[in-house]
């Protein structure tokens, strides 16, 4: 007779108590009761108001279990999610950034949830334009008639329809107005003209989103690399292919063609089903560098701290459901809730500006890297002057070396040359602190119509006194 086959296990019940981090500086957990109504939704991961010293608190959910305090526990007011807002693994991370820098559960997993989702923002709302169905039957019909056909021929309505044939998604009324140079006037006769359609839409209106989302869409066939970039974005495949946890250095000078090596990596990434974080110093955050991602792939999000509370409630969640590869930001992005981990690029990671110089203190770069383990995936460090912790876990094997010795074909490194003050053929006076040498070069280069650029180190700050005709250091 065959043996019986084994019965599924029931599932776990639901806890009738939660344990909630807050956003405090106190390192524990709050106990709450979790009645009927708000059970199906208080588990692990998810939002819950609660009381608090007489108010109403947000709090994540820690922990579910069914042991009685021996207190009596107040109720959970509300769990208003359907689905957690942190998952098992940025919980995880969140319990390495409390236990590493020194700072409360609560606060490391509340840097990781926007606080506009909490709330429900509106956005602002803006004027897309676009051309009807029907706008090049309805056009052969205007130019017909030759009083209709002196308006729609003028050269400001020539150039906007122009530039929406383009592009049939259509521009924001400002954007559209900037790239066509012309007022709203035509593109209204236009529309009185039957062409046009103008819409409201209740839209982001930061630059780096608009950029993302409004810029040119993908498509560019990139450059053929060189054989050190090659070299690069080979070593690079061959860890992504793996899926397994890798880090590399990308040592490369200036324009050595850093950027593509990170395109090409996440190429291979999303070809594998999975999504890429980019992280970038805020001041490097520009339209431009969103743009250059958005030329390549289609599907790109940014995160960063000027946006609006709504906006970056809305791109938090886009992230979170799958419907970004590539999610841009500086610091804060590294908490991004991608839902298949791939890759992980800090660019410029010598920057200081990866630090949170507030609650919780952390470095994205190695929050990254740890982020990254626990997810099997690739990091990407790159840098021409790499920090030397970087530099020192490369050297010694834990990360794999990658350098870009040469910029990319048909730029040279600029001419550096030091000049001795001490040497009295470069003192244009005793108390100068110009060289001769810089005194020429500047003069050339601004009677041949050109600028200079001068960096003053140290303003008004000086760490010795110095003779000036012998250099000897007081």
């Amino acid at each position: 007779m065959n043996a019986a086959l084994p019965l599924p296990e029931p599932p776990a019940p639901e806890g009738a108590y939660v344990d909630v981090a807050l956003d405090l500086p106190v390192d524990r957990l709050f106990t709450y009761r979790v009645d009927d109504a708000a059970r199906p939704n208080a588990r692990v991961g998810h939002r819950v108001l609660v009381p608090f010293r007489g108010r109403a608190r947000v709090g994540i959910v820690a922990k579910a279990h069914q042991e009685t305090p021996h207190f009596e526990a107040l109720p959970v007011q509300d769990a208003p999610d359907t689905e957690p807002l942190l998952s098992p693994e940025l919980m995880d991370l969140a319990g390495f950034i409390a236990r590493y820098y020194g700072t409360s559960f609560g606060e490391a997993a509340s840097a990781m949830v926007p606080r506009g989702v909490r709330k429900k923002g509106k956005g602002a709302l803006r004027t897309r334009v676009q051309l009807v169905d029907d706008a090049l039957d309805r056009l052969a019909a205007l130019e017909a008639d030759p009083k209709a056909k002196r308006t729609i021929k003028s050269a400001p309505a020539t150039r906007v329809l122009r530039w929406l044939r383009r592009h049939p998604p259509g521009y924001f009324l400002t954007d559209l107005c900037r790239r066509a140079g012309v007022s709203t006037s035509p593109i209204k006769t236009l529309q009185k003209k039957g062409l046009l359609t103008l819409t409201k839409e209740r839209v982001s209106s930061d630059e780096l989103m608009v950029a993302a989302d409004e810029g040119e869409p993908a498509g560019d066939a990139p450059p053929t690399p060189t054989a050190e970039q090659q070299t690069a974005i080979d070593a690079m495949v061959e860890a992504l292919d793996a899926e397994t946890f890798a880090a590399h250095l990308l040592l490369g000078v200036t324009g050595s063609g850093k950027t593509e090596v990170y395109l090409r990596a996440i190429e291979r990434c999303r070809a594998q089903g999975r999504q890429a974080i980019v992280l970038v110093p805020e001041i490097a955050l520009t339209p431009q560098t969103v743009r250059r991602f958005r030329r390549r792939f289609e599907r790109v999000a940014v995160l960063h701290s000027a946006m609006t509370e709504a906006d970056r409630a809305r791109v938090w969640r886009r992230i979170r459901a799958g419907e970004a590869d590539v999610v841009i930001g500086p610091r804060s992005a590294v908490f991004a809730p991608v839902p298949r981990l791939g890759l992980i690029v800090v660019d410029e990671e010598h920057e200081s500006s990866f630090k949170q110089q507030n609650a919780p203190r952390y470095h994205a770069r190695d929050v990254g890297l740890v982020r990254a383990k626990k997810a099997g995936a690739v990091v990407v460090l790159g840098s021409a002057t790499p920090a030397l912790e970087t530099y020192k876990n490369a050297v010694e094997g834990r990360f794999t070396m990658l350098r870009l010795t040469a910029r990319v074909p048909g730029r040279r490194l600029p001419d550096v040359r030091i000049v001795d003050l001490r040497d009295p053929d470069e003192r244009s006076s005793r108390y100068s602190h110009f060289s001769r040498t810089l005194e020429v070069r500047m003069t050339e280069a601004l009677r041949a119509g050109g600028q200079v650029i001068l960096l003053q180190n140290r303003r008004g700050f000086a760490t010795s006194v110095a003779c000036p005709r012998c250099g000897y250091v007081v």
